[in-house]
């Protein structure tokens, strides 16, 4: 969880510093983060493991975003 938060905060960041051609680049993580936040986990329910499928499915999606970079 501290990942995906830590994730979200470095992107903010970049967006922040207004770079050159990152507008798409930005665009592209900030759908893949709502896409992961319409998915209304339920984190204390220990015993459902989609957020882990969903979180592993959201980390491939930044890694393609990162290697736009």
């Amino acid at each position: 969880m501290k990942e995906l938060f830590s994730t979200i905060k470095q992107f903010k960041t970049l967006e922040r510093h207004n770079l050159e051609h990152i507008q798409p680049i930005v665009t592209s993580f900030s759908n893949y983060v709502n896409s992961f936040k319409k998915k209304n986990h339920k984190l204390l329910d220990f015993n459902n493991n989609t957020f882990d499928r969903d979180f592993v499915e959201f980390n491939v999606d930044v890694s393609s975003v990162e290697t736009s970079l």
